[in-house]
């Protein structure tokens, strides 16, 4: 079998040049030659001497498993992020500011004079004196018996 072979007689399409398992794997063989030789050479080692020391490296490497398995296993199944419902806020009454209504129509004269009545006996009702305030009585009397 080539790689020109045409896949399906009725397209006539042929597999892309160049995509073979031998191939697909020489060029990961060349990402990670090319992502390794980036790291710089004292961490290499101390890599290979993390991997060659079995006693630290295996219950390291299977903790870090575990909890990667435990995050990811409760971000599947976790429960799900509560949904906030938009807020109740509780908005001020508003304020009813009364408007005049217009009333039968009077006289203006009349209108006044009433009103001016009501305050010329809003004025005779008001203490000027403030007679109801009155000072405590003091006994000026001191005796050292």
């Amino acid at each position: 079998m080539t790689d020109q072979e045409p896949i399906s007689e009725n397209t006539g399409s042929k597999r892309p040049t160049g995509y073979t398992p031998s191939s697909l794997r020489a060029k990961l063989t060349f990402y990670w030659q090319k992502l390794v030789s980036v790291i710089p050479l004292p961490v290499k080692a101390a890599l290979a001497k993390f991997y060659n020391n079995k006693k630290i490296f295996l219950p390291v490497s299977i903790s870090f498993g575990v909890l990667f398995l435990v995050i990811v296993i409760g971000l599947l199944f976790g429960r799900p992020a509560t949904t906030t419902s938009p807020s109740l806020r509780i908005s001020p009454t508003p304020m009813v500011t009364s408007i005049p209504q217009s009333s039968q129509p009077e006289d203006i004269i009349t209108v006044t004079r009433n009103v001016l009545k009501d305050l010329k006996s809003e004025i005779n009702a008001l203490d000027v004196n403030q007679s109801i305030l009155k000072p405590p009585s003091i006994d000026f009397e001191v005796g050292f018996n």
